[in-house]
């Protein structure tokens, strides 16, 4: 996917569909859809960063063996050059690349990788990953998951089009990891819809304790992504009954704070992606 062809799949229409579980009727915002092989709200996150950069630059970015965005990032591959910093996860075999490092290879990303502490410090340390960016003349530095101030960008252009395209007050539910996508999306739906936000993470881990324009419904914060309740996959063999693919990490949890609300009117699953760089070991 070339920058230009970002930009026009993020300016279409958001494919919206129905799906109806143990009597309740929902919808799903199927930001996984946004491009046939590329999707997520880490795309929405990423075009802000790249307003100011010109084809061919340096990028560099930072994420886990398994990141959602490190997979978004190697759909730019064919536009800049690419450095990502990687920090392996405690389960991985040696010698093995995930799914994502083996894309990010085969798509020309220059890949590198960081000891738990130095990923620590890159993850917290904006002048840290500065100083890594000097290295490869980046002219521009994305920090893990797209988590900062750019995101805003086009997250604010997902609040829109979601606010067209909902026109009744809708109940929103998003999952969330360090909270970016919620924070920007709670400033700029329209005041008459609602958000609810499911972390997967720790408290600790989240960007926030409480949020404007939101209510935060903790559903079972673990340790590890992807391990999950008897209930949980109980769910997700439901979710495949009627044809919803949704990840074991963020939007399964999310769609069970659907389940159990008791909002009147319409509710929507606003479905992040994250299939693509899911592996079967997680």
């Amino acid at each position: 996917m070339s920058l230009i062809h970002l930009r026009e799949a993020l300016t279409k229409k958001l494919l919206v569909r129905e799906y109806s579980m143990d009597a309740c009727k929902f919808y799903v915002a199927h930001l996984d859809a946004v491009n046939h092989q590329w999707g997520g709200n880490k795309l929405f996150k990423l075009i802000g960063f790249l307003e100011e950069v010109s084809i061919g630059d340096t990028l560099v970015s930072f994420g886990g063996e398994h990141s959602n965005h490190l997979y978004a990032l190697a759909a730019l591959a064919d536009s800049f050059r690419i450095v990502v910093y990687i920090r392996r996860s405690y389960t991985t075999q040696s010698n093995v690349d995930s799914r994502v490092v083996r894309l990010l290879r085969e798509s020309g990303v220059s890949c590198h990788y960081l000891a738990s502490k130095d990923y620590q410090r890159a993850r917290n340390d904006e002048a840290y990953r500065q100083s890594l960016g000097r290295i490869h003349n980046a002219s521009c530095i994305i920090p893990e998951g797209g988590n900062g101030a750019e995101a805003e960008f086009g997250l604010r252009l997902l609040a829109t089009k979601l606010n067209h395209q909902f026109v009744a007050p809708t109940e929103f539910h998003l999952a969330a990891g360090t909270g970016t996508t919620a924070r920007y999306l709670a400033k700029h739906l329209n005041d008459r819809h609602r958000l609810m936000v499911t972390p997967v993470v720790t408290p600790s881990q989240l960007g926030f304790d409480e949020l404007d324009n939101a209510e935060i419904a903790w559903y079972q914060p673990r340790k590890r992504f992807a391990k999950l309740r008897a209930a949980d996959e109980l769910r997700l063999a439901h979710c495949a009954d009627i044809k919803l693919s949704l990840d074991r990490v963020y939007n399964i949890h999310a769609l069970e704070t659907l389940m159990a609300s008791n909002f009147r009117g319409p509710k929507c699953l606003v479905h992040t992606g994250g299939m693509r760089s899911q592996i079967a070991n997680l």
